[in-house]
């Protein structure tokens, strides 16, 4: 478990095997494998090409320890998207960190462990799949002991090496629960904290940093939580001299939500009715105010992301909901000019999702309307706290008026876009790590379906389950099953 960065340290029980010098000493022992061949299963997911090859490499790797640099370079090119023509920034950081020169044993071990669990898995040979295992309880230690050194715990290489690990938990998920991702994903916020934000300006530190603001976003709007990097100083500093990109420009208003959901939640300690009045409509206008800047936002991304953004086609991925007689549920997909743009989309949506579900909840509990004719639409989150207490406005002056993209309807629309995408994100072409930045959003679209259950629910089920149970992240057949406030839970329990 981490511990303060200042102090720091890292354990794990599971892997004590792994935790003494004497098995640490030798680092070199964390990337010297051999080739591997493998066949490709059968998949809702569209098949990738299994069959051993040499690895065309897509980022250049460090020569030091030939035989890892091979899976790794294995890795990269399982991992990242096809090429769609050069690129001028890299997609992952992954690609900056394996040419750290100085990566250091916690990084070295790290890559590896990750490296041989998805080529394995990806190529068919389990026997990888467990050296990856080990060397992840070796990474565990090799961590350990950068952050007890003083030279070591706020170095770039120690960062990324936390982050690997916590990606490889998101593609092995080896407790079958998210406790290994949230307590790696902790880690990672207590080091980003104790470096300060002017310590990630340099190439790997800046992208690493951009990761991990996706990550906090999608966790505090799991939770419910607010966190540090929410302050002003975090979305400025570490871009001085930098440009802010429209996905980070998204992620500041992601922020900015995640302070509004943790302040609609200090309703529940609000005894005085008309200061409860006063407080719901107050978060009514501020989420309005918020939807403002979406709209500002959008509009100015034709700059950089020009239009269209997306486009229709005939879809042609295959679900067992499509095969039981009643046609495809979604017979046009939205395809995408590269992933980037997919995953911005993506992430608009969800925001948008979480916004205008919060801005329906709290408007019909002041107007103390249960359900409409569009069909009762109760979702767990974000504003299920609110639904236990109907106030109704005695004013309703006071009350603003409900608009149409606030109704279940345009929810429903905006979740359904989300599902239309999951065939571009799940293709051969965006790697594997399409399949990965699809999970947020689709438990989004998923849980907007929760109160509406139909074939579009159990079609967005048997997504998530095929892409984790293949070649995705396994940490999605957790996540899918787990409601929010599981979440919530796993977040609290790792604190302990």
């Amino acid at each position: 478990m981490y511990q303060n960065a200042t102090h720091g340290a890292v354990t794990n029980r599971s892997h004590s095997a792994h935790s003494s010098p004497a098995k640490s000493a030798n680092r070199s022992k964390c990337g010297r494998e051999g080739q591997v061949q493998g066949k490709g299963r059968g998949s809702l997911v569209p098949a990738r090409n299994n069959t051993y090859k040499e690895p065309r490499l897509q980022a250049q790797v460090h020569g030091q320890y030939a035989f890892r640099d091979l899976f790794i370079a294995d890795f990269l090119s399982i991992y990242l998207p096809k090429a769609n023509g050069p690129a001028t920034t890299p997609i992952s950081w992954l690609q900056i960190a394996v040419n750290v020169p100085t990566a250091g044993a916690a990084l070295n071990c790290a890559m590896s462990a990750l490296s041989l669990a998805v080529v394995g898995r990806v190529r068919g040979n389990p026997a990888l799949s467990i050296e990856g295992a080990r060397k992840y309880g070796m990474a565990l230690w090799e961590l350990q002991k950068a952050l007890w050194d003083d030279d070591l715990k706020l170095q770039d290489q120690t960062l990324a090496a936390c982050m690997t690990l916590a990606l490889y938990e998101v593609y092995e998920c080896p407790a079958s629960s998210l406790r290994g991702w949230i307590t790696h994903a902790r880690g990672m916020s207590r080091l980003v904290e104790a470096r300060g934000p002017k310590m990630h300006r340099s190439p790997l530190a800046h992208e690493m940093y951009k990761e991990y603001r996706y990550v906090t976003m999608m966790e505090n709007l799991a939770t419910r939580n607010t966190a540090f990097v929410h302050q002003p100083r975090w979305s400025t500093e570490p871009w001085e001299g930098i440009t802010k990109s429209a996905d980070q420009k998204l992620y500041d208003l992601g922020s900015e939500l995640s302070r509004i959901l943790d302040g609609a939640d200090a309703s529940k300690l609000i005894q005085d009715p008309q200061q409860l009045l006063d407080h719901k409509i107050s978060l009514i206008s501020q989420c309005h105010d918020l939807d403002q800047r979406f709209g500002v936002w959008y509009e100015e991304l034709e700059g950089e992301m020009p239009s269209p953004r997306y486009w229709p086609r005939f879809s042609k991925i295959t679900n067992p909901v499509d095969r039981a007689g009643h046609g495809r549920v979604f017979p046009i997909s939205l395809e995408y000019p590269n992933l980037q743009t997919a995953k911005t989309m993506l992430d608009y949506w969800v925001l948008l999702i979480i916004l205008y579900s919060t801005i329906l909840i709290t408007y019909r509990t002041l107007a103390g309307v249960s359900g409409t004719d569009e069909g009762e639409y109760k979702p767990e989150h974000p504003a299920d706290t609110q639904r236990a207490k109907v106030e109704v406005c005695p004013d309703r002056s006071r009350l603003p008026a409900l608009a149409d993209k606030y109704k279940p309807l345009n929810l429903f629309n905006i979740a359904n876009n989300i599902a239309q995408s999951m065939e571009y994100m799940l293709s051969e072409n965006t790697g594997v790590l399409g399949s990965s930045w699809a999970l947020f959003a689709l438990k989004a679209a998923i849980q907007c379906y929760q109160y509406r259950p139909g074939k579009e629910l159990q079609w967005l089920h048997e997504t998530l389950e095929s892409l984790s149970l293949e070649e995705g992240p396994r940490l999605g057949h957790v996540y899918a099953l787990a409601q929010w406030s599981e979440t919530s839970k796993a977040r609290h329990e790792s604190k302990k």
